[in-house]
């Protein structure tokens, strides 16, 4: 990726926080540059929650997991998945290496940790109190993916009702201080 390409990922306004509903067997994908799949959870009946911040023109798609490859060829040939202002496509991006975490919920109301998917953003994961996730994240060459202690915790709080027939919310305005 060229230096302007980065420049157009860099947040340039407050983040807007995005949240989804997955479960096992889903990927979420952020921007073409980004992916997360969920591998289990130790409660398959329970959602998981990923709540994205990132800048708000990178665009988002969650499918199964096993149509993930044939959904990334055909949305990068499509410009489904791409830089915001950047005419080139993203084929020329180095190869998606993921790396596994297993993380611990800390119930609903927050999460427990952030996936780092190094300069776009990160992925904040919240899960079931004490149960566990194990999810493989992806970047270009695998560089800048790790996780850490949730920056943000309540952010998912922000999430409103659910949109009708997709696997995101709305979101909802923060109460006032």
């Amino acid at each position: 990726m060229s230096m302007a390409d980065l420049k157009r990922l860099l947040m340039k306004r407050k983040p807007l926080p995005r949240t989804y509903s997955l479960r096992p067997g889903m990927t979420m994908f952020i921007g073409g540059i980004g992916r997360i799949d969920i591998l289990e959870t130790t409660k398959s009946a329970h959602p998981v929650y990923l709540t994205v911040i990132a800048a708000a023109g990178l665009p988002v798609a969650v499918v199964y997991t096993e149509k993930a490859e044939e959904f990334y060829g055909s949305a990068l040939a499509e410009d489904k998945l791409v830089i915001p202002g950047n005419d080139t496509k993203l084929d020329d991006c180095p190869s998606m290496i993921g790396h596994v975490f297993r993380v611990r919920g800390d119930g609903y109301e927050e999460s427990q940790t952030d996936i780092q998917l190094s300069s776009i953003g990160w992925v904040a994961v919240t899960y079931e109190y004490q149960e566990f996730v194990t999810l493989k994240a992806y970047t270009p060459n695998g560089v800048g993916c790790h996780a850490r202690p949730s920056l943000l915790p309540y952010v998912v709080q922000l999430k409103g009702q659910r949109k009708p027939g997709t696997r995101s919310f709305k979101r909802r305005k923060p109460a006032a201080l």
